[in-house]
């Protein structure tokens, strides 16, 4: 059987990384997270993500904002 564990994502893990600037009304990828080797990861459905999110001037983006989440696999060359 796999362990399983919580793990809280922020600027300050190695894995994660700062892409870039989102852009109002464009697609654009502004962070990512590498998984660590022989580890797997899983959203299960119904999976509560809590985001507290900032555009470049430090300001809080708006709730109401779409985000999307997605998990791009090992081989995969490009965004959605």
């Amino acid at each position: 059987m796999m362990e399983t564990r919580k793990e809280t994502i922020t600027k300050a893990n190695p894995n994660f990384t700062v892409v870039g600037q989102g852009v109002a009304g464009r697609k654009v990828q502004v962070a990512g997270y590498t998984v660590p080797d022989n580890t797997a990861v899983g959203v299960p459905n119904g999976t509560q993500l809590i985001m507290k999110l900032f555009d470049a001037s430090g300001n809080e983006i708006s709730r109401d904002s779409y985000v999307f989440f997605y998990v791009k696999r090992s081989g995969f060359d490009g965004m959605l």
